[in-house]
């Protein structure tokens, strides 16, 4: 029986297997929705690649890719989130990918039965016309951040400082006295209803 031969590789086609492979190795998240790659709006040393740069890699290999604007915490030395542009890859571009990436497989093949699907954080905010569905534009590495780069980035609850990243908390985004928005848990502001009522009867009342 003959064996159908593998189509040889490009040069550029090698060249964006390299480039591309050790930045996922080094940087990657993955879950049962994809993969997803953030990249610093930055030109220091360290970024050795933008976000454009690796979409592009991807497309060389065949690999369709997404880009969308996500931030992550401030370095020790910053005050602001860092602004940065993350690429992603849909679980059904993966196959594709594992013929330049084969390591890749393993790690696909290791995740567990309930990891997650999704790479946005959700929460609720009260608004005029109701209670929207909302998600956060954090890096898809937020699960895992620290709790002190959880908290920079808000991710407790003003009043009883819980995590909420936790499966058991819902967080809504309330404005407080001075318009300032902060995210809380259920359990802290009555699952939102309290602020959308407020909210409701000042929409009545021309307030």
């Amino acid at each position: 029986m003959n064996r159908r031969k593998p189509i040889p590789a490009t040069p550029e086609q090698r060249d964006a297997q390299r480039h591309v492979v050790a930045i996922i190795k080094a940087n990657s998240v993955l879950n049962r929705g994809g993969l997803a790659l953030w990249r610093p709006d930055s030109e220091d040393i360290y970024n050795t690649a933008d976000a454009d740069a690796v979409a592009a890699g991807l497309e060389l290999l065949g690999v369709h890719s997404t880009i969308v604007t996500r931030y992550m915490p401030p370095q020790s030395y910053e005050r602001r989130m860092r602004k940065g542009r993350e690429v992603r890859v849909s679980w059904s571009e993966l196959a594709t990918l594992v013929n330049w990436m084969p390591s890749l497989k393993e790690r696909m093949e290791g995740l567990p039965e309930d990891a997650s699907t999704v790479f946005e954080f959700p929460f609720f905010e009260p608004r005029p016309e109701g209670m929207a569905v909302c998600q956060g534009a954090f890096a898809s590495r937020w699960p895992w951040w620290t709790e002190k780069q959880a908290r920079r980035m808000g991710l407790f609850c003003v009043d009883c400082d819980c995590d909420l990243r936790a499966e058991d908390r819902v967080a809504y985004l309330i404005a407080n006295a001075e318009g300032r928005k902060r995210l809380h848990c259920g359990d802290c502001c009555n699952d939102g209803l309290d602020a959308l009522e407020a909210l409701t009867k000042g929409q009545r009342t021309g307030r």
